[in-house]
C-alpha cells in the first residue's frame, strides 16, 4: 500500500482488494482523512 494510506482511514465495500485475482472487476469503499489525535504515535 501506498506510504500515504497511513493518513487515511479506508474501507472496502465492494468487490475484492486490488490485485486479489477476485473475478469481478468492480471495487469500491469509502475514505476520509484521520483525526489527528488518531494519527499520533502513543507516548
Amino acid at each position: 500500500m501506498p506510504d500515504y494510506l497511513r493518513f487515511m482511514d479506508v474501507r472496502w465495500a465492494l468487490g475484492g482488494m486490488p490485485y486479489s485475482n477476485t473475478p469481478s472487476p468492480a471495487i469500491g469503499g469509502y475514505v476520509r482523512f484521520r483525526d489527528e489525535q488518531q494519527a499520533r504515535p502513543l507516548s
